[in-house]
Parts: structure tokens; C-alpha cells; sequence
């Protein structure tokens, strides 16, 4: 089977070729079709070079299939696509989406290499007004685990509680900054989460948060609300009142399923310190 070049007629006898040798096209009907090619084939190393395509679809494809791949000599091309997104030329053809280096991040939150939180926590301290691509990045911090991110995720966190209109309870954002801290597991994050438990935020997901960090800190306030429905309803009627809200009355039901939930994050904590 022979194949031609669509933009220069030059045949062509390899037809395992994704390039015409004689003027560069791409021989596939799309150039992301030919990033998909380099993906199944595993060639990383052409796709670090199509980081720097001008088709901003063909870049975050090449992201995609990078962290797909799991090879860590990505890290590095990877790091330098991102900052050098934002420097593109948007003339001469070039394209920029706003997709592309969130999409460069979660690539890397997948390779797990620690190079990568420096870089990434620029990208969020650049990018910190709200939006569902924050939440990506967030996500990437905390599959990379480095307790490096604590402190901004902390500082992200109240600044989105200080700012929240205030018929709003928490949000994806802090919801995801909290999945992200349990992750990391570092210590520091535990005063924060008693301080956001007792102002009613997400409590069980603080609960099993604090559960798997482990610190003793967190015993007496789980404690607290464990041995009287009081303090909870306390907890949750103050929400209420942040937000706008009527209180509803904690059933029986509501209250049991927290009880057993902190049960469950005493013991983990309690085995966590033997």
C-alpha cells in the first residue's frame, strides 16, 4: 500500500509514517489523531516535542497522553510547557486555550514527581480567583503530597470562607482543598480543620479528613460534639445563621450517623498513635 502527501504528492512507501519526510505535514486527517498515534505507540519523546505545537488542542492532548504514560522524564518539558504558555505569541497561527495548563498540571499531579509543587503552586497563587479548572489544580496538589502546598491550601481556604457571600455554605472549592489536605497528611493542616469542623463546615468529610492525618489534637473537639447532640445542633444552628439559612432540628438519624463517623475516626486515630 502506497500512501500520498496531501500537501506535497510526495508518495510515500512507509505508511507507518505520521509525518511526510519531504515538507513536515502530518499525514493523519487530524493532528490530534496523530498525538493519539504517539500516545498508543508510547513515544514520549515526541510527545515532549509536540508541547510546543501551535494548535493549543494538540498541546493539551500531548499533556494528556504524557501523564497517561506515566514517564517521569516528562516532568521537566512538562514544568517549562506550563510556564511557557503563558508567554505564547498568539500570532502566527499560534492558539492558546484556557484549558492547556491545567491540563499540563494534572499531568503532572499523575507523574507524582515533587519537582512539580513549586511550579504548580505558582500557577495557583497566579490563578486564585475561583474557577472549576482551581479545583483541577487543587486536585494535583493533592495527589503529589508534598506538605510544601499545606500552608497555601490553608491560606486559599480561609480566603474563600472570608469571601463567601453569605447565603453560601462550602463550596466545591474548599470541599476539594480539604480532600487534598487529608491526602497530604501532614499535621499542619489540623488546626484548620478542628477551626472549619466547629464552624460547621463539611463535617463529615472533616471527620474522616482528621481520621486520616491522625493528629491527638483532634480527639477533644470530636469528642465534643460525639457526647452531646447539643454542641452539633450548636454547630449547625450557627451555620445556619452565617448563611442565611432557617435551622433545622438535627434528627436522631442525622446525629447517629455523625456519631458513628467520629467513632470510626477515633479508633483510626487512636491506632495511628499506639
Amino acid at each position: 500500500m502506497t500512501l500520498t502527501c496531501k500537501s506535497c504528492g510526495n508518495y510515500l512507501l512507509d505508511t507507518d509514517l505520521f509525518v511526510c519526510p519531504r515538507c513536515g505535514a502530518y499525514l493523519l486527517q487530524s493532528t490530534t489523531e496523530f498525538v493519539y498515534q504517539m500516545m498508543k505507540k508510547g513515544e514520549v519523546e515526541r510527545l515532549i516535542e509536540t508541547l510546543d505545537h501551535k494548535d493549543s488542542d494538540v498541546r493539551r492532548i500531548a499533556a494528556v497522553a504524557l501523564g497517561e504514560l506515566g514517564d517521569v522524564k516528562a516532568v521537566n518539558p512538562l514544568i517549562k510547557a506550563l510556564r511557557d504558555e503563558d508567554k505564547k505569541d498568539l500570532g502566527g497561527g499560534w492558539s492558546r486555550h484556557n484549558g492547556v495548563q491545567e491540563v499540563m498540571i494534572m499531568a503532572l499531579g499523575k507523574l507524582g514527581d515533587l519537582r512539580a509543587v513549586e511550579p504548580i503552586l505558582l500557577f495557583l497563587e497566579k490563578n486564585s480567583v475561583f474557577s472549576p479548572s482551581v479545583v483541577l489544580v487543587i486536585k494535583a496538589l493533592g495527589k503529589l503530597k508534598d506538605p510544601k502546598a499545606v500552608k497555601p491550601l490553608i491560606k486559599y481556604y480561609e480566603r474563600e470562607m472570608s469571601e463567601r457571600k453569605p447565603t453560601y455554605t462550602a463550596g466545591e472549592t474548599e470541599r476539594t482543598i480539604i480532600a487534598a489536605l487529608a491526602e497530604i497528611g501532614d499535621t499542619g493542616a489540623v488546626e484548620l480543620l478542628i477551626k472549619a469542623l466547629m464552624l460547621g463546615e463539611p463535617g463529615e468529610q472533616i471527620i474522616e479528613a482528621l481520621a486520616k492525618i491522625g493528629d491527638t489534637r483532634a480527639e477533644e473537639p470530636l469528642n465534643q460534639i460525639l457526647e452531646s447532640k447539643k454542641k452539633y445542633e450548636e454547630i449547625q444552628r450557627k451555620k445556619a445563621e452565617r448563611a442565611n439559612l432557617t435551622f433545622r432540628e438535627v434528627d436522631e438519624e442525622e446525629y447517629n450517623k455523625i456519631q458513628q463517623k467520629i467513632e470510626a475516626a477515633l479508633r483510626e486515630i487512636k491506632t495511628k498513635n499506639q
